[in-house]
């Protein structure tokens, strides 16, 4: 799962929640080794890269008239993309998929995750 809080800067936290499709014991597993290995901190690392890939992406959808709709639509087609190729338990389709739900983000928040705003 991937939380996302838009501030100053996107930040996107990474967890492991309980499913009613899984186990209570493969959750627990899963857990263990998702902290063990510090998986929370490596995807957050490749997602801080991964919005800094899509920002020009995301600006071309939202235009000039600010269309947190065509910003919501590309990143659905981006989940669904990589949903097919890397599955729905992967970093990357559980990032797209949070930001697309968080109307913060789409609505311009993407903004703050602008990889050239320290240069300008």
């Amino acid at each position: 799962m991937a939380n996302v809080e838009v501030a100053e800067s996107v930040s996107v936290i990474y967890s492991i929640e309980p499913s009613p499709f899984v186990s209570r014991d493969t959750y627990l597993n899963v857990k263990f080794q998702f902290e063990m290995l510090g998986l929370a901190g490596e995807y957050m690392s490749d997602a801080v890269s991964e919005l800094g890939d899509m920002h020009g992406a995301l600006a071309d959808a939202y235009g000039p008239d600010g269309n947190a709709v065509e910003v919501r639509q590309w990143l659905l087609g981006q989940h669904s993309s990589i949903a097919r190729s890397r599955g729905l338990n992967n970093w990357r389709t559980a990032l797209y998929w949070s930001l697309s739900r968080s109307d913060e983000f789409c609505d311009g928040g993407f903004r703050s995750a602008d990889p050239l705003a320290e240069v300008r």
